[in-house]
C-alpha cells in the first residue's frame, strides 16, 4: 500500500551547492532532507513555525541515516520525496528519496524529536502530529 502521507519537493540544483567539478558536495544533502521534511509539515500539519509559536518547540535531528546512489549535479532537476515511516510519542521518522526523473540518487532515514526551546528537554509531539501515529 502507498503511503498517502508523501510530500514531493521540486527543486533545481544551484552552483553553490556544488563543487569545482559541478556535483552537489554531500553536506548539502541533509539541506535537502530539512527542505522535505519541512515541507511534510506544511503540506500535511502545520509548518515549523507554528510549534515553535504555539508548542515553544523545535524538532531536531536525532539521527540520519544517507544512502549514495547516484551523483547530483549542477543545474539538475531534483524531487525530494519525502514519506512519514513512522511516529511514537517522543519522535517522527521519515524516508526521503532524492530523485532524478524517478531514478532514486540519495536515500534517507531521519529521525526528528520534538525538543522545548527553553529546556532543551524532548517532550511529546503535539496532537498535531499524533494524530497520524494510528495512519502509518
Amino acid at each position: 500500500m502507498k503511503n498517502i502521507y508523501t510530500n514531493h519537493t521540486e527543486k533545481t540544483v544551484y552552483f553553490n551547492e556544488t563543487d569545482a567539478g559541478g556535483v552537489v558536495y554531500f553536506g548539502n544533502i541533509g539541506k535537502y532532507i530539512e527542505i522535505g521534511f519541512s515541507e511534510w509539515f506544511r503540506e500535511f500539519a502545520k509548518p515549523l513555525k507554528y510549534f515553535n509559536k504555539n508548542y515553544n518547540i523545535f524538532f531536531v535531528v536525532k539521527e540520519s541515516n544517507q544512502f549514495f546512489k547516484k551523483s547530483l549535479h549542477y543545474d539538475d532537476n531534483i524531487v525530494i520525496k519525502t514519506t512519514l515511516k513512522r511516529i511514537i510519542y517522543y519522535s517522527i521518522t521519515f524516508s526521503t528519496n532524492i530523485c532524478i526523473n524517478d531514478i532514486p540518487h540519495y536515500l534517507a532515514q531521519t529521525i526528528l524529536v520534538p525538543v522545548n526551546i527553553d529546556t532543551k528537554s524532548i517532550v511529546k509531539n503535539p496532537e498535531e502530529i499524533v494524530k497520524f501515529i494510528d495512519e502509518v
